[in-house]
């Protein structure tokens, strides 16, 4: 991919071994998730085996990192063929130090989605952001809540038919555990995506999150 100077800056490809400088501006960036992160690249490449184009914003004179754009190219039978920011995440698109930046690093996208021949460029951004060149489409929700402080004010806090069923199961003997079992976790998870008639993610997918996080 040729760069692309635009102004003070240019546009390049993400090199493996500028994981830190890359990861450094995404922990910084207050728009930076955990789905912006490198290794992501390495991860769906490894276990859907979908090639990274990942680019990235570097100044002309210091080198110092602008922005980001972790893009993904996918091809499958059921979602067609496409560039991705990010899939089999909830959240990617552009991150930079300015509006200009995030449209240059878009626009780049765009340009390296026509070379590709895919069929679409999908962003995935929590709030909306302007840039013509892209058509807004949104078909999933994000819902967050404020957690008071304390088990019986969070309970409280909760819908009244809710609370009822969390009362219910409080009941049971339920048990928690935090390790790093993927195969248990896996069988749980499947068997309630199936259910919701959602495409279930590789077996290997789960412990390759431990591996590369």
């Amino acid at each position: 991919m040729a760069n692309q100077q635009t102004c003070n800056f240019a546009i390049v490809e993400y090199q493996q071994s500028d994981k830190p400088l890359w990861n450094e501006f995404v922990d910084t960036h207050e728009h930076g998730t955990f789905f912006h992160l490198a290794e992501w690249a390495e991860l769906i490449k490894d276990v859907f085996s979908h090639a990274a184009h990942y680019i990235w914003a570097r100044s002309i004179t210091s080198g110092e990192v602008l922005g980001v754009l972790p893009l993904v190219e996918q091809k499958s039978k059921l979602f067609g063929h496409s560039l991705i920011s990010t899939p089999f995440c909830v959240y990617g698109g552009a991150i930079a130090k300015n509006d200009n930046i995030r449209e240059a690093l878009e626009n780049k996208a765009l340009e390296i989605g026509r070379e590709l021949a895919v069929d679409y460029v999908e962003l995935r951004y929590k709030k909306e952001v302007q840039n013509e060149n892209f058509d807004r489409f949104c078909h999933h929700s994000t819902f967050g809540s404020e957690l008071l402080e304390g088990r019986d004010n969070i309970l409280a806090a909760v819908k009244k038919k809710q609370r009822a069923n969390i009362r219910h199961s409080l009941k049971n003997a339920l048990n928690i555990r935090i390790d790093e079992d993927a195969e248990t976790a896996y069988g749980i998870y499947s068997e309630s995506v199936r259910n919701l008639g959602t495409p279930v993610f590789h077996p290997s997918y789960f412990p390759s999150l431990f591996n590369y996080f």
